[in-house]
């Protein structure tokens, strides 16, 4: 259910990243902190990398709301109404337009759109997020939403501690140089670490405030981007959404043979 092979480059640059800086932060800054100042905010940095990470991977094992291809629902014996040219009358009745997707070979609902990357029509589509592997649809936003939160908040308190271990001078007493030894490598290695954290919770804080204006106005980012957006609530963050894909369900041998058959027939088209 992971994205294209194309997007691992992507990944692989995000999460180096983001790994790096926070490991570099509880190496480098951590341990003065908790002798020197506090062991709260320490505390603290760790509980919203751990949170960030977790929001992270769910955005990338999460299925977005791919809607199955019109094969998949052949292969389980039925297609839902809702997918079929039946639903050409509810635009007239509605007014609401069903487009037809060439690929998936099925009448895609309203909000749903094909992503060209992953080659699939997913459901209440917001964008394709290279950096998670994956689709941004109905089924994970809320955990993107709250991925972009919580890595916003940690790099707040990644530079609440940079900013400390900076100014606070404990006096004469200090024990600093008993944990990190005051060499201008070090020093240049925790300055250049500020300097990423700060850039990058610009950068973030940017695309934070910028989806929470979508949930304010209904819209989802491919609707701001072509003016398309209905008005309506865009996503219900607390409501359970379903998928399409049952992963208890298991698939016979008439079934496997009849998809490489549909597999063949669309290699050669």
């Amino acid at each position: 259910m992971l994205g294209p092979a194309s997007d691992l480059p992507s990944t692989l640059v995000a999460w180096s990243l983001f790994l790096v800086t926070s490991v570099a932060y509880f190496l480098f800054v951590s341990p003065y902190l908790c002798q020197e100042v506090t062991k709260a905010l320490p505390a603290l940095n760790l509980f919203l990398f751990l949170c960030t990470v977790v929001f992270m991977l769910l955005c990338t094992v999460v299925e977005p709301g791919i809607i199955p291809r019109k094969c998949v629902f052949e292969l389980n014996g039925h297609i839902p109404e809702q997918f079929t040219a039946n639903v050409i009358t509810r635009d007239v009745v509605d007014g609401v337009r069903y487009k037809y997707c060439k690929t998936c070979r099925i009448f895609r609902p309203p909000r749903a759109h094909h992503c060209r990357f992953c080659g699939n029509c997913v459901e209440v589509f917001d964008h394709h997020c290279p950096f998670v592997n994956n689709c941004i649809g109905k089924r994970n936003y809320k955990y993107f939403l709250c991925f972009v939160l919580n890595a916003v908040l940690s790099g707040l308190g990644m530079l609440s501690g940079l900013f400390l271990f900076f100014v606070y001078d404990p006096g004469r007493n200090s024990q600093k140089g008993n944990i990190l030894p005051q060499e201008q490598v070090i020093i240049a290695v925790v300055a250049g670490l500020a300097v990423l954290t700060a850039l990058g919770t610009v950068l973030i804080s940017i695309l934070l405030f910028f989806h929470i204006s979508l949930c304010c106005s209904g819209e989802t980012t491919k609707e701001k981007v072509k003016h398309t957006g209905s008005g309506k609530a865009a996503f219900s963050l607390f409501r359970p959404s379903l998928s399409w894909f049952d992963p208890r369900q298991p698939l016979t041998v008439p079934q496997v043979q009849l998809a490489g058959l549909w597999r063949d027939t669309e290699l050669r088209e």
